[in-house]
């Protein structure tokens, strides 16, 4: 068992210490019996944990955990899907400035078409939006499985 100090209800920081017991230091003795006072505030909660368990897990109660995966996985695509969006948005901007500045726009190149297709023409923006896609489609699959139980957290 391990045991970490629970702060904003999840495993903040792996204690230095192999039981509860341990939170507890001798003070003296009155009368044959020992004192004992704790080592931290009695408002700091720290809980044993299953080996498995890592900083940042969720702390359910009675020595209960689980993996934040899910919680990670959320955060992660949202953050992908905020990225994709403002290069969506720039590049739609870039777009627009372009063709007020440069008048009608000429036919399609062969360039274009190249970068279109992820051909030797495209470009480092078009390749960062392919790949964040695909980071993207991968993520999704990850949180499904994440909630489904069916992938490792």
């Amino acid at each position: 068992m391990k045991i970490f100090q629970v702060l904003d209800g999840k495993a903040h920081w792996l204690a230095p210490y192999k039981s509860l017991d341990e939170l507890y230091v001798e003070v003296g003795q009155e009368g044959g019996k020992v004192e004992r006072q704790r080592r931290y505030p009695e408002t700091d909660i720290f809980a044993e944990a299953p080996e498995e368990v890592q900083e940042g897990w969720i702390y359910l109660g009675d020595g209960k955990f689980r993996s934040d995966a899910p919680e990670r996985a959320k955060a992660e695509l949202a953050e992908t899907d905020t990225e994709l969006r403002h290069m969506y948005e720039e590049s739609l901007f870039r777009e627009w400035l372009e063709r007020k500045l440069a008048g009608p726009a000429p036919a399609a190149t062969a360039g274009a078409a190249a970068a279109l297709a992820g051909g030797p023409g495209a470009d480092a923006e078009t390749e960062k939006i392919r790949a964040l896609a695909e980071k993207k489609r991968a993520l999704e699959e990850k949180l499904a499985e994440l909630e489904t139980g069916t992938g490792a957290g």
